[in-house]
């Protein structure tokens, strides 16, 4: 009988959402919603139809709250290939390394980046550390324990403080970015007491243009530009609310354009850019990297986002889409080519 590749079995694995912290935006809130955390949950059913357009033996598997029930049914379903979703486990951004790797002992074919690619890219002093080696730009940065305190910076103010390993923007705010050793301590305080298993990355603030480089199997997908429209008071940068909460100011002032309006020359050197990280870093699928551009067109790589968001409004998809293609069209094309040469491929 000829093989359909249509009928292979496709497991879609994603986290049961588990809310770690109490804030996740960065910033003094009594209540706010853990909405990166929810929202894959929310949107699996229209994953599950996108990708039952074309193979319509797909089944959905929520991992996180027994781990040796998840893997019995995952070795006795015994999928084709595993959709890998899980950007944490049981809240853990670690736990997307761990999930990786699992599947890796389990000799089973799942899309996104294998367990050493997120392993450095998910530490973003590793990550940084790399790209300097590699000779990347990437802005001046030093890391610090969670209870370490600081008496000076190797470069000037402003800064801005990140979580060293978590992802999202969680924990990015306009208090993020801070111009002077008053307001560093105080957000650093902030981050100590909300955020109690991180430490802390301080990076050189770039001014500048700020780009999202899609790849996907190999190539690079329409330039994207986040337009900001901000008040003067705020720092032009993607925050928590930029990327999670609808009616949030920095939500609606920090719009995508897509494809950038950009110039061959600057289109080809972000490019050119994009790819050499996406190379060092031994990526596959999809991966998104966010650049900086100078006024004098230095590109500054500030993350290299591997399993990027695939919901239908994420800005991977959406510079997929913007090509002309569907939803639909790209779970095929993600599928199919990992059949062929995913993970774990004999």
């Amino acid at each position: 009988m000829e093989y359909n590749i249509r009928n292979s079995k496709i497991l879609i694995c994603y986290p049961e959402p588990v809310i770690l912290y109490n804030n996740y935006a960065g910033k003094n809130h009594n209540q706010y919603p853990a909405y990166s955390e929810t929202e894959l949950a929310n949107e699996i059913n229209e994953i599950l139809k996108a990708i039952s357009y074309n193979f319509p033996n797909t089944k959905t598997l929520s991992v996180g709250r027994n781990l040796l029930e998840e893997i019995e049914f995952i070795k006795n379903y015994a999928p084709d290939l595993v959709i890998n979703l899980v950007e944490s486990y049981r809240g853990l951004s670690k736990g997307e390394i761990y999930f990786a790797s699992i599947l890796e002992l389990l000799n089973i074919k799942y899309t996104g980046n294998k367990p050493d690619t997120l392993t450095y890219c998910l530490d973003k002093n590793v990550a940084k550390l790399l790209l300097k080696a590699n000779n990347l730009l990437t802005p001046n940065f030093l890391q610090l324990k969670h209870n370490e305190n600081i008496y000076d910076i190797p470069f000037d103010f402003p800064v801005i403080t990140k979580l060293n390993s978590e992802d999202a923007s969680i924990g990015i705010s306009e208090f993020s970015v801070c111009y002077n050793f008053k307001e560093l301590n105080e957000q650093l305080n902030f981050l100590r007491d909300t955020y109690i298993t991180q430490d802390f990355i301080i990076e050189e603030y770039i001014e500048g243009r700020e780009f999202n480089i899609a790849i996907f199997n190999d190539k690079i997908l329409p330039i994207s530009e986040i337009i900001f429209d901000l008040p003067e008071n705020l720092p032009k940068i993607v925050t928590y609310e930029a990327k999670w909460d609808e009616k949030s100011l920095y939500y609606n002032s920090t719009i995508p354009q897509r494809p950038a309006k950009i110039s061959k020359d600057i289109e080809n050197l972000l490019k050119q850019t994009a790819f050499k990280a996406y190379k060092v870093f031994k990526c596959n699928d999809g991966v998104r990297v966010d650049i900086r551009l100078t006024k004098d067109n230095k590109p500054y790589i500030l993350e290299i986002n591997p399993n990027p968001d695939l919901t239908k409004n994420a800005g991977f998809i959406g510079s997929y889409m913007v090509t002309g293609k569907t939803y639909e069209d790209f779970f095929y094309e993600l599928i199919t080519s990992n059949l062929a040469n995913g993970n774990n491929s004999n």
